[in-house]
């Protein structure tokens, strides 16, 4: 199906059907699937459904929660793709996830309640643009231009401190996903221990320059960002805003 050849349309789609599934079985009566899919705080309650600590990070009830973290998932993947291969977009909205998700469920703050949303996962992968290319320019409504650097960090502030004691556990996760994506890119970036170095090479795909794109971030795979002369680096920043 090419729904499946298509890693961000698969997980907009996930997301966007478990929400009008959550609205419309409650609109017309029914039992709400809701409590199934969180993330519950209660450990009794996660031990029996251990599939929360996946199915969260998919589900939404409300409009504005939704549409807000597809769009900023969708807008940024451009910038995701400069340097990694759509597949990678799985592994890193799920690991984020998962990090937001142990975040809250670690520091304990928090005994009832449920988390959902995208935002850990989504904000991992605006992490990890902003360690791979913080300078990129950012273009708003076509008016305003920021470097990404300043853009996550906008995102973050908004979705994140302001109102900090409305839905602190969700914003919690949120912590824990963007902090995620901030010390694994950095480890790409640096390259990992020996033991824990990932066999995925990255490869971008998309952009024009492709084979030397691919080659140099071959080398930080295999060596690390530092391995990289400053004339390879400048040409890397180039590349990658094509």
């Amino acid at each position: 199906m090419k729904l499946f050849q298509k890693p961000e349309l698969a997980i907009i789609s996930i997301n966007a059907l478990i929400f009008l599934s959550c609205n419309i079985l409650t609109s017309i009566g029914l039992p709400s699937i809701t409590e199934h899919l969180a993330l519950s705080f209660s450990f009794i309650v996660l031990l029996h459904h251990p599939w929360t600590l996946l199915s969260f990070m998919f589900t939404h009830v409300s409009v504005g929660h939704v549409f807000w973290n597809m769009i900023l998932f969708y807008m940024n993947l451009r910038f995701f793709y400069t340097f990694f291969k759509p597949t990678d977009i799985w592994k890193i909205y799920i690991y984020s996830g998962l990090a937001g998700a142990c975040t809250v469920l670690a520091l304990g703050f928090f005994t009832s309640g449920y988390v959902i949303g995208a935002s850990a996962s989504v904000l991992g992968m605006m992490a990890m643009i902003t360690v791979f290319s913080p300078d990129y320019p950012v273009h708003l409504w076509g008016l305003i231009e920021l470097r990404y650097k300043y853009f996550f960090g906008l995102v973050f502030v908004l979705s994140t401190l302001i109102d900090l004691n409305q839905n602190a556990a969700g914003k919690l996760t949120h912590v824990g996903g963007a902090a995620f994506g901030f010390i694994y890119a950095y480890y790409l970036k640096k390259g990992f221990p020996k033991l824990f170095k990932p066999k995925t090479v990255f490869r971008v795909i998309h952009n024009t320059g492709e084979d030397r794109m691919n080659a140099l971030l071959d080398k930080i795979s295999k060596n690390g960002y530092a391995s990289l002369s400053k004339r390879e680096r400048d040409e890397l920043q180039q590349l990658s805003k094509k």
